[in-house]
Order: structure tokens, then C-alpha cells, then sequence
């Protein structure tokens, strides 16, 4: 079972954070996630997953190599994956299964941290 963690986009700050660093100590993954509500705050979840670098690939991640695109999050699936034409739909042939691939991916961005390309490939 893959480990629940989340990090947080600040719109106002332009600032990327670790979710367990700006949640209250006491409220431990044991217990609960405590998932603050703010208007700007955007929080994005781990896949589970991680590129050829072992780094952890996030919802919101653009990622080049086998598969270029940005990883979503499909609310009615249940089910992250990847959005390659622009449309933040999950493709049907990227879902993010045990055969993904990821080990053949690199995170190149994100779409907060590196909106110039994001526009500029047309990925959202």
C-alpha cells in the first residue's frame, strides 16, 4: 500500500510546501489527515509513484521521457494519470497502473512552478 502524502501550491506566496509541514503536529497520518481550507491553498496528492531520478511524482507534476505530460488526478476513477493533449482528462492509455513506466519518466516541472512551459507545450 503506497504511503498517503500531499504538499500544498501557496497561490498568494508562489511557494510549493509539504503538507506535514504546515499541519498541526498532533493530527499524525495514524489519525487522520488534517487538510487545511483555504482559498489559496491548492493541495496535490502522491501517486505513489516515482520517476527514474526516485523522486516522488505528485498530481500536478509534468514529466517528459516514455510518456510526456502533466499527472492528474480523476475524482470519478479514483485514479491518477496523465493528461498529454492538453485537456487535464486523463489520457486512456496513461492510466497509472503497476505497468506505468515511471521508471522511464523524469519530472521536468510542475504546473505552478513552471507555468511558461506548461502554456508554451499546451499541456493544460
Amino acid at each position: 500500500m503506497r504511503k498517503n502524502k500531499f504538499r500544498v501550491w501557496n497561490k498568494k506566496t508562489k511557494i510549493m510546501v509539504d503538507l506535514a509541514k504546515i499541519t498541526p503536529p498532533a493530527l499524525s497520518i495514524e489519525v487522520g489527515i488534517y487538510i487545511p481550507d483555504h482559498p489559496d491553498l491548492i493541495i496535490l496528492q502522491y501517486t505513489g509513484k516515482k520517476d527514474k531520478e526516485d523522486k516522488d511524482i505528485y498530481e500536478g507534476d509534468i514529466v517528459s521521457g516514455i510518456y510526456n505530460g502533466t499527472i492528474v488526478f480523476c475524482h470519478p476513477c479514483a485514479s491518477f494519470g496523465l493528461s498529454t493533449d492538453g485537456t487535464g482528462e486523463i489520457d486512456t492509455m496513461y492510466w497509472f497502473d503497476n505497468d506505468f513506466g515511471s521508471d522511464k519518466i523524469k519530472i521536468i516541472g510542475n504546473i505552478f512552478e513552471t507555468p511558461e512551459w506548461v502554456k508554451k507545450k499546451g499541456l493544460i
